[in-house]
């Protein structure tokens, strides 16, 4: 007989518990155990071999981002099949991306007003020659603080 091909597509999102990695086992090993840990749950809930499930840098990046010994007790994926293949994405990751690309915009926005910036630079040299101007001689400095001592001590 021949084999059907499956085109179905679906999403779904799920939230994977891992919390069952911390009972019993080795310490340093819990994030190891958590990345089999999520591909073997997205292949029984996919109905998919483990060979056909990528998951992204994010959700690697996840587990492991406390160290090898403290990986999260639980993380939410979206799960998207289509033609035979599994692809696991952290759920928001694409929020995070385009946040991401909308700082480098401002960013380069940025870096193009500078050069405006740059036309101003003598207008502060102007303003460091008229404070120069302003500071008090030695001799004023002087009177000053005996006009402060006078009046402190007539506060007395």
């Amino acid at each position: 007989m021949a084999e059907k091909t499956e085109k179905v597509k679906w999403e779904r999102i799920y939230t994977i518990p891992l919390s069952g990695l911390y009972k019993g086992g080795i310490h340093t090993l819990r994030s190891k155990r958590a990345s089999k840990e999520v591909r073997a749950f997205i292949a029984k809930h996919s109905g998919l071999d483990a060979s056909d499930i990528t998951f992204s840098n994010a959700i690697n990046d996840c587990i492991w981002s406390f160290g090898g010994q403290r990986p999260p007790r639980a993380i939410k994926v979206k799960i998207i099949k289509e033609a035979g293949k599994a692809t696991a994405t952290l759920l928001g990751e694409e929020e995070t991306a385009k946040k991401k690309s909308d700082k480098e915009k401002a960013k380069a926005d940025r870096k193009k007003q500078k050069p405006a910036a740059k036309a101003a630079a003598p207008k502060k040299e102007e303003k460091k020659a008229e404070s120069a101007k302003k500071e008090e001689t030695a001799e004023e400095k002087e009177n000053r603080e005996k006009l402060e001592k006078i009046a402190h001590r007539a506060n007395m």
